[in-house]
């Protein structure tokens, strides 16, 4: 440990310790009042006490990086530090305190600078650029790429300058970086990890270099202010998710080179007019602004922008994507007669859609506006939008197809015939308005207890009616399986118990659900609360954390005893902290034992 008595030159203003210190005593530095710049070594790793905090002219630190835990309480916390620099091997950060500037220069891929620390006896992972609140970025040429998560969730960040050498930009690199408006990618960019600016909802607009020749998954999603983009001909795949809740992006150019769109990658896009293809690509086109394959067969996306009442999709196509409709504005749609394949879910979010109309052929058929299959077993798709409070499936249905009911709001009750033996996944996915649930009571394989939909021998719970009004439910002991969104926005329910039968409980299972308690026999409960429930509520999910809404449910990639809970401050008030100290809204908490919650609004 180093001493004040070790030192010398007391009245200097630049000091810096010799290398091979390895710690900073308390108050060591109590004398050096004339002390401007301090710079410590490699070496150390610990700074004691308040070692700092009486150096009246201490402007300029350096300090290496297993400093950083330390660096906001006992170097910052003295008001006359302007400027921070962390040495990281062959690379230097420089914060400067008073403008929110990050400059970083040196040699190398750019690590993550994180560490973690206990509150209240919780561990959590902090990123040190978060933790400065730094606005503007500047990396300066020499730093070939920067590793995955290096500025997740900096929410300061408005500006980042990269540098043109820049090859690679890793995972998540910029994900939550709410504020960021502007970002210059490098000339010379080639690599787009997954989800790089996931959540840069204040992202106007990006420039994709010719360089770039590999995109991660998800680059742009939720980016809902970007406005203007484009697609290199250096690439020749959008992945998942590229765009996807890109709320303002009006139209894409798709170039010749681009020979596979997957899934999702423009979803939720619900300001898109119009896709345009280049007429030199050989896979895709575009018609009436809506995007096919070239031979027409296939529909790949329709504008979720376009405003037309009613879509007449051509005669030529027999399949779609999976997320073809998702969000469009028409009233009807008519299905051609060649339509082979219609994927399940397809129309969700269509809320506009009235009626499906089908052409003939020898696949679908329509029943009042209701796709069903050509002989009328399996019920395909209930329009979102259709008027009908009170619905009879028909007595010829066997199959509810997957997302069947999916966000049908207008339906308060609906009545299942005894003909039905099969109700696939999320069959009455969200829908928040639901009242009665009747079923035959000749059905040999379903029944409703109390509007509450079961397997006959009851084993499966598909779903608890949302409107019950009950505010406490125990779920029957002998139940096995609980169906994704089976308590989707069940907002009267406040108290559930689940039993130690339920070893099949899908990870969407408990969604958006304002529950005061949630116990699970054998394993514990939980006791979740808000401080003041006139400022605010907490919502509870349980909900493993690789699975994505728009696409096929995983089965759970992690335990149902892993809960995750969201402060949701009401207008005018904010969210503090947990009751555990910590102070993301979001909250992880494992379910074992018994467990009290508190999130703190002000």
């Amino acid at each position: 440990m180093i001493r004040q008595d070790s030192l010398s030159a007391l009245g200097a203003t630049k000091v810096e310790v010799e290398d091979g210190v390895r710690e900073i005593g308390d108050a060591v530095f109590d004398n050096f009042d004339k002390m401007e710049t301090l710079k410590l070594p490699a070496s150390v790793w610990s700074l004691e006490g308040n070692a700092l905090s009486k150096c009246a002219n201490l402007k300029n630190v350096t300090i290496p990086k297993q400093l950083i835990s330390v660096a906001k309480e006992k170097i910052l916390s003295n008001p006359n530090v302007e400027r921070l620099a962390v040495v990281d091997n062959s690379l230097t950060w420089v914060f400067s305190v008073k403008n929110g500037n990050l400059t970083i220069y040196g040699k190398g891929m750019l690590e993550n600078l994180m560490y973690t620390k206990k509150v209240n006896g919780v561990e959590q992972t902090c990123f040190f650029p978060a933790e400065m609140g730094i606005k503007t970025l500047s990396i300066e040429n020499g730093v070939s790429g920067i590793e995955e998560q290096v500025f997740n969730g900096c929410t300061s960040l408005e500006q980042a300058e990269l540098p043109t050498g820049m090859f690679e930009i890793g995972n998540s690199v910029f994900a939550g970086c709410k504020n960021l408006k502007k970002v210059s990618l490098p000339k010379n960019l080639t690599t787009l990890g997954n989800s790089v600016f996931a959540g840069c909802s204040s992202l106007l607009a990006i420039s994709l270099p010719e360089s770039l020749t590999a995109m991660g998954e998800g680059v742009f999603s939720n980016c809902n202010s970007l406005a203007q983009a484009n697609i290199p001909t250096s690439i020749t795949t959008l992945p998942k998710r590229t765009f996807m809740g890109c709320a303002t992006l009006p139209s894409i150019a798709i170039p010749d080179n681009i020979t596979l769109i997957e899934p999702y990658a423009f979803s939720m896009c619900s300001s898109m007019k119009e896709f345009t293809v280049d007429p030199k690509n050989e896979v895709y086109a575009a018609k009436n602004g809506v995007l096919f394959y070239k031979d027409m067969k296939t529909l790949v996306k329709y504008p979720e922008g376009k405003t037309d009442a009613a879509y007449v999709i051509p005669a030529t196509v027999k399949d779609m994507d999976a997320s073809a409709f998702i969000g469009a504005k028409f009233k009807t749609v008519t299905i051609p007669a060649v339509m082979e394949v219609v994927p399940a879910g397809t129309f969700r979010s269509c809320s506009n859609l009235e009626s499906i109309l089908v052409g003939g052929g020898k696949f679908y058929s329509s029943v009042e506006g209701v796709l069903m299959s050509k002989d009328k077993k399996e019920l395909v798709q209930y329009p979102m939008n259709k008027k009908n409070s009170s619905y009879a499936i028909p007595k010829t249905v066997q199959t509810i197809g997957a997302f069947a009911f999916s966000d049908c709001n207008n339906l308060g009750i609906v009545k299942i015939p005894a003909s039905v033996t099969s109700i696939e996944e999320r069959a009455f996915n969200k829908c928040e308005h639901l009242t009665e649930i009747q079923v035959d009571a000749a059905n040999s394989n379903f029944t409703s207890v109390n509007n509450v939909l079961m397997s006959k021998d009851y084993s499966r719970l598909v779903l608890y009616s949302p409107r019950k009004t009950e505010a406490s439910y125990a779920i029957p002991s002998g139940v096995v399986i609980v169906d994704a969104y089976s308590f989707y926005k069940c907002d009267n329910l406040k108290s559930l118990s689940i039993p130690a039968t339920a070893t099949d409980v899908s990870g969407r299972a408990l969604v958006r659900l304002n529950l005061s308690s949630l116990e699970m026999t054998g394993k514990g409960k939980i006791t979740i609360k808000s401080n003041d429930a006139s400022k605010g509520n907490v919502s509870l999910t349980c909900l493993p954390e690789a699975f994505d809404d728009f696409l096929t449910e995983k089965k759970n990639a992690q335990s149902f005893l892993d809960l995750f809970l969201m402060a949701e401050p009401n207008q005018g008030y904010s969210f503090e902290k947990w009751s555990n100290g910590s102070e993301s809204p979001r909250l992880k908490q494992t379910l074992k034992g018994n467990i009290d919650v508190v999130a703190n609004f002000k």
